[in-house]
């Protein structure tokens, strides 16, 4: 079971690695807000300034609709790794993850974990005892901890 976090104003979150290897990163910890509305994951400009993304070599700009309106991202393929810590266990997955750049996007906008991931498990979400977990149905490829 995948544990996450339950925050201010009840808000699901998740830690993950995050690998973008065309541009050579790997974040080892990164947090996403575990968003049911959102189609694909977002990396967000505060977080990819934390993570050192080289703004100037994304490719490909394309628009994506939301709540908020209308932002330019640029799809890069990327790796999660989720761990399950009961099971000593990495659940990995390879997707495209949309990455913004610094004023394309608020700042203060976390980066999102979208149903492209957590359509493929099933979740436990119960704000008021603040638990957060998720059984994982199928990955790209598991690797044992350690």
């Amino acid at each position: 079971m995948i544990i996450g976090d339950v925050r201010e104003l009840d808000r699901p979150y998740l830690r993950c690695r995050l690998s973008l290897p065309r541009l050579g990163i790997t974040v080892e910890d990164i947090t996403l807000l575990v968003d049911t509305g959102a189609d694909t994951s977002y990396l967000h400009p505060r977080d990819g300034v934390v993570a050192g993304v080289p703004f100037d070599l994304l490719q490909g700009r394309s628009r994506s609709q939301g709540i908020g309106g209308t932002a330019s991202y640029f799809p890069e393929p990327a790796m999660l790794l989720f761990i399950d810590e009961s099971a000593a266990r990495y659940y990995g997955y390879r997707i495209s993850v949309n990455v913004a750049k610094p004023g394309d996007v608020s700042d203060r906008i976390p980066s999102l974990l979208g149903r492209d991931v957590i359509r493929r498990w099933q979740m436990d979400y119960d704000p008021t005892n603040s638990r957060l977990a998720f059984t994982v149905r199928d990955a790209d490829f598991t690797m044992a901890v350690g």
